[in-house]
């Protein structure tokens, strides 16, 4: 009899650990949230690929992408160098519309696929000239998705990016007054650097944290495309002819 009894304790403890263990792959499966990004672009006119990152780990079985561009003086192409965990093929439609195009992506494969931080795919445009801002259309509900395999959506924040024409980069809080340098951080080392107006033709110095010279360039315009070969890090940008403190302090990525 205490044999019996002693076998029925270790089978119901074998049973909850093997119900714990199913059990919990479940839960840790809705912990799971995503941020997918466009970024911030300077580049030359020509054939551009913007890359669309994410950030974070999710199990999906499919999404729904929907983003929006101006299309004057630009013209998508196609998507290219997905993320390898996505083993099916990314349906594109590319409606174009009058001032505005849209682009419309769904992917779903029967394999769930393990999705975690790095490209998620590039979108390849035509770039002419001038410059675009690039929408996710998240106030359209389903346009913008992950889905997990138990057909939950996941928890995603997308961020809109842009594509501007190198040395026509955009200032809406332009000040004649201030050095000023967009964007800030600075990405791919291209950037553009506004010298206050008073200084004319100038010599723009950037320092490290340590005061150390690093770059140094002469300026004759207002405004001037840069760029900056510089490691990742904080840096001081300042003219010869600015005032004690004027300096400015700007993030490479």
């Amino acid at each position: 009899m205490r044999y019996s009894v002693l076998l029925s304790k270790v089978f119901n403890s074998f049973a909850v650990s093997v119900i714990i263990l199913l059990v919990s792959p479940c839960f840790q499966a809705k912990a799971q949230t995503l941020i997918v990004s466009f970024p911030d672009t300077i580049v030359y006119p020509g054939v551009i690929a913007v890359p669309v990152k994410v950030t974070g780990n999710a199990h999906i079985s499919s999404f729904s992408l929907h983003f929006l561009y101006y299309n004057g003086g630009l013209n998508f192409l196609h998507i290219q160098n997905v993320n390898p965990s996505l083993t099916d093929t990314i349906s594109v439609t590319h409606i174009i519309g009058g001032a505005t195009d849209w682009v419309e992506l769904a992917w779903n494969q029967t394999t769930a696929a393990s999705l975690s931080s790095g490209i998620l795919f590039e979108a390849v445009f035509d770039f002419i000239s001038g410059g675009s801002p690039l929408t996710w259309n998240t106030w359209t509900s389903g346009y913008c998705e992950f889905i997990d395999p138990f057909g939950t959506p996941v928890s995603a924040t997308f961020v809109d990016g842009s594509i501007t024409e190198w040395g026509l980069h955009v200032v809406s809080d332009y000040n004649p007054f201030k050095l000023m340098v967009f964007p800030n951080p600075v990405h791919d080392g291209l950037c553009e650097v506004v010298i206050p107006s008073r200084n004319r033709e100038c010599v723009l110095r950037v320092t490290d944290l340590y005061g150390r010279e690093v770059l140094h360039y002469f300026l004759k315009e207002s405004r001037n495309a840069l760029k900056v070969n510089l490691e990742p890090g904080i840096y001081f940008f300042e003219t010869d002819q600015l005032l004690p403190g004027e300096s400015i302090k700007v993030l490479v990525r």
